[in-house]
């Protein structure tokens, strides 16, 4: 049942029980002057809502959280015309009080002869009002998630179409990116080239290292947007989620790295079998990026060592990539997962400074976590969590240490 059915039946049963010929459910304006009807029962049949000024009425002093029983003659107390045009003779009000103590409308019941009232049917009318009080509490809390819900949906409209707008923007920077810069691009290195090879015996030494220089800058500038199509095709990319083997993709990147440079001895050690449950080819970047990152910052370590492994930590599965190479100062952790944030110099390591971005990305997109602790020249790891991941194999807690 509804608050408005409900409403009816406690004006409908007052009535039956007064014996009344009105029986009326009512709710104060702010300034307690006029009452709104949210119920009206007149001679047994529900009738419409109306509003009311209660100057001059007992329904003034119910206002004032007083009950008021008038058994006869109710126009000669209070003259009033709406009174006296509903040709009643009899009054039995008491306030509703909400839960916070405040009076916030009455039930009344209104005769055309005095009102029978016994003494258990006087202290009913407080308890018909106190039942509709807590009705009305219950229908404010109501309405106001339905307009929580109705703000929250608009909020959710507006920003679904914001984002939509986003990814027309970023859409349109890609193409820009793709091929209005890469096409000057393409031309300062073809032709520095060009010069290097066509007239290298006429330049001196010092014009040939400026046009090895424009070479470079211009190859680093190709590899810079190509990461960032990357990345930015990794926040449009849709998900293809099913069980994914996070030891397989390692293998397969560490497989990589090794045919990139054979002449290199790295002890890798990969946990078997880390099922979880993801997109593989996202998982796959991520783990190229985490384990290329590991294999270039041990490539000046002697003995260099990569290890992949999970752990349990309060019922929850947290992966690692941990290294032995030149690690970072911890004070500056939060600047790793930041695109063109690099703790190491060019010339050292080099790198374009998006790969751990595009990692956090792909975690974040799983509404995984990613961390990473480090000490310089004494390596790295990196924990990154995935929310439906499962792992069959356990690692000791101790590799934590």
């Amino acid at each position: 049942m509804d608050s408005e059915a409900f409403f009816q039946y406690c004006a409908r049963s007052l009535a039956e029980v007064y014996d009344a010929h009105y029986a009326l459910i009512g709710l104060f304006n702010c300034e307690r002057t006029r009452v709104r009807t949210v119920a009206i029962c007149i001679n047994h049949q529900i009738a419409d809502n109306f509003e009311y000024d209660i100057a001059n009425t007992p329904c003034a002093e119910v206002s004032a959280n007083s009950r008021q029983l008038i058994a006869a003659n109710l126009t000669t107390l209070y003259a009033n015309d709406w009174l006296k045009s509903l040709q009643v003779e009899s009054y039995f009000g008491t306030p509703i009080v909400s839960p916070g103590g405040a009076v916030t409308g009455l039930v009344a019941v209104l005769g055309r002869q005095p009102l029978r009232i016994g003494s258990s049917s006087e202290s009913m009318l407080d308890v018909f009002a106190h039942r509709i009080s807590v009705e009305l509490d219950r229908k404010l809390a109501f309405d106001r998630l339905n307009e929580l819900n109705d703000s929250l949906e608009r909020r959710v409209a507006e920003r679904t179409h914001e984002l939509s707008q986003m990814n027309a923007e970023l859409e349109a920077f890609s193409y820009s990116v793709s091929h209005d810069l890469r096409a000057p691009l393409t031309t300062i290195g073809g032709f520095s080239g060009l010069l290097l090879d066509q007239y290298a015996d006429s330049l001196d030494a010092t014009s040939k290292r400026y046009l090895q220089h424009i070479a470079t800058g211009a190859q680093r500038m190709g590899g810079l947007i190509d990461a960032l199509l990357s990345l930015a095709r990794i926040t449009r990319q849709p998900l293809r989620l099913h069980t994914v083997d996070l030891a397989e993709l390692a293998s397969e990147a560490l497989h990589k790295l090794r045919d990139a440079q054979p002449q290199r001895n790295v002890s890798v050690s990969v946990a078997p079998q880390l099922l979880v449950f993801g997109d593989q080819s996202l998982l796959a970047v991520a783990l190229d990026n985490l384990l290329g990152n590991a294999w270039k910052y041990t490539a000046k370590t002697d003995a260099a060592r990569i290890e992949l492994g999970v752990v349990e930590q309060n019922g929850e599965s947290v992966y690692y990539v941990r290294d032995n190479g030149a690690g970072f100062d911890p004070h500056y952790a939060g600047k790793l997962f930041q695109p063109f944030q690099r703790l190491h110099h060019q010339n050292d390591f080099p790198g374009t400074g998006i790969g751990l971005a595009t990692v956090a990305r792909i975690i974040h997109r799983h509404d995984g976590r990613i961390w990473a602790e480090g000490v310089p020249g004494a390596g790295a790891t990196f924990y990154f969590t995935l929310k439906q991941a499962r792992a069959s194999t356990a690692v000791n807690a101790a590799a934590f240490a």
